[in-house]
């Protein structure tokens, strides 16, 4: 079983070095990859920064005119409680979703450490076995 089970996961190995081989021609080509995949995520990080902002704005509109219903003597509805309530929730749902994209950032980075590293594996391993051919014949 364990035999069964180290011939899997050198099929899948294999695949993916196929993968790796097949897709990029060389070390640039992956770095250009991984930045491009990093530069799409921090397109959308950026955008949602921009709403924050905008929700911050529309926060502190809200916040001022309660406060000024109170030193007219009203007391703000509950409609002001809950919208002011809604947009912080909204707020706070936007900076998570900053923190996960800058989470997978660090994932796509991680990721192409490793096949970047495992390219240049394979590639030498290839410049080698090239040689060796050369010299025998």
């Amino acid at each position: 079983r364990q035999a069964e089970q180290d011939a899997e996961k050198a099929r899948q190995r294999a695949a993916a070095d196929r993968v790796l081989l097949d897709t990029f021609s060389s070390t640039e080509d992956m770095v250009l990859a991984r930045d491009g995949k990093i530069g799409g995520i921090e397109s959308q990080i950026k955008l949602t920064e921009n709403q924050i902002e905008q929700l911050e704005a529309n926060l502190q509109a809200i916040v001022a005119a309660a406060a000024e219903q109170e030193k007219q003597g009203r007391t703000p509805g509950e409609k002001v409680e809950q919208d002011i309530a809604n947009v912080r929730q909204q707020i706070e749902r936007k900076q998570a979703f900053i923190a996960g994209k800058r989470a997978e950032q660090d994932e796509v980075r991680a990721q192409f450490d490793a096949d970047i590293s495992r390219f240049e594996e394979l590639k030498n391993a290839q410049a080698e076995s090239a040689a060796r051919r050369a010299t025998q014949n």
